[in-house]
């Protein structure tokens, strides 16, 4: 799903409550990522490639943002605290299931 499918689909209402605020948490997440994020897929293999990891899980995400210099990567600090607050939201699921559930979306 392109990030233009997903904002489309947020204003568009097709989201239930819950999964409305993840896709907001997420947007503000690829928002604050400091490269161009073209699509979920795009975002989640970005992150892989930083983290050096498959599977992207909650405490993955917190190690790699204590790692972080404010002064140097507060727009990444920014997009790891959005996806720590989804997955906490999505009872600590991986960001690879969060992405293939929106990517699935009906």
């Amino acid at each position: 799903m392109t990030i233009d499918e997903l904002h489309a689909g947020a204003e568009k209402g097709i989201f239930n409550d819950r999964d409305s605020i993840i896709i907001s948490q997420l947007l503000e997440s690829i928002n604050d990522w400091p490269d161009r994020v073209n699509s979920l897929e795009d975002y989640l293999k970005q992150l892989q490639a930083e983290m050096q990891c498959e599977i992207i899980n909650i405490d993955i995400i917190k190690k790699a943002n204590a790692k972080l210099d404010a002064a140097i990567d507060a727009w990444k600090m920014e997009s790891y605290a959005s996806i720590i607050e989804l997955m906490e939201r999505s009872g600590n699921k991986s960001l690879n299931n969060i992405i293939t559930y929106f990517e699935n979306y009906q």
